[in-house]
């Protein structure tokens, strides 16, 4: 079996590989995607020390760069396995998370005459499953006040302060505030939960932040709302916010 990253081709038997898929869920508990690593381990060897070190100096330039394509090949030409980490389709592509590294440093490590040496690197890459473009939604509903009455406490010049009422019946706020995050693109906001006759549209808010980007692609779109409203009598109740 041969191992190649990008255009590097490690030596037919070389390589040991160990490959770990890891399931990903999001905010609102839906499988998002899976993270593989795979864990790349082998011994250069060369004929002499200079030949050895022209290989660890091919092996270190190659792993230098992220967002190549490594996979498990047949060898002499005879076609791939179905070991492959594909740098396209992942997220922000194959990384180079470790390495390489030399953790041997004992025994004939780089010796003289029939040299090697251990190396071990490790490759991760996140390939998303969209079922869905939504990966978080938070929303609060508030109200603020009953539409009772309305009181002040008034300091006299001799005495105690005197309470007063001022209103027998006073307006409620009612607040509609939430947020979300969607992978490739911003998440509609819901409309307004109460009738827009009783909103301050004026007051109203929808802020988009900035989306994460990795390579040359944007991922998790963040954007938040806010509607505020004033009703003259108590709404009753207080709906349940928007499900998403």
């Amino acid at each position: 079996m041969i191992f190649v990253y990008g255009n590097y081709a490690h030596d037919d038997g070389e390589v040991e590989l160990r490959i770990q898929k890891r399931p990903v869920f999001n905010a609102r508990g839906f499988r998002h995607g899976i993270v593989e690593t795979w864990n790349i381990k082998g011994v250069l060897q060369a004929d002499t020390q200079a030949e050895l070190g022209a290989k660890i100096n091919a092996l270190v330039d190659a792993y230098k760069h992220d967002d190549k394509s490594a996979g498990l090949h047949l060898a002499e030409g005879a076609g791939s396995t179905s070991h492959q980490l594909p740098t396209g389709t992942a997220e922000g592509g194959v990384r180079v998370v470790a390495g390489p590294s030399f953790p041997v440093g004992s025994g004939p490590q780089y010796a003289a005459g029939a040299a090697g040496r251990d190396y071990t690197i490790r490759l991760q890459a996140f390939y998303p499953e969209l079922l869905t473009n939504l990966l978080s939604y938070q929303e609060t509903i508030s109200a603020k006040g009953s539409g009772g009455p309305r009181f002040v406490v008034l300091e006299v010049l001799n005495g105690p302060p005197v309470k007063q009422q001022v209103a027998s019946k006073t307006p409620v706020s009612l607040t509609q505030i939430g947020n979300a995050v969607g992978h490739l693109s911003y998440p509609v906001p819901p409309p307004p939960i109460w009738a827009v006759s009783l909103e301050h549209e004026e007051l109203r808010s929808i802020v988009k932040r900035s989306k994460r980007r990795s390579r040359n692609d944007f991922y998790e779109y963040p954007i938040s709302w806010q509607y505020t409203f004033e009703s003259p009598t108590s709404p009753g109740f207080i709906p349940d916010p928007n499900m998403q």
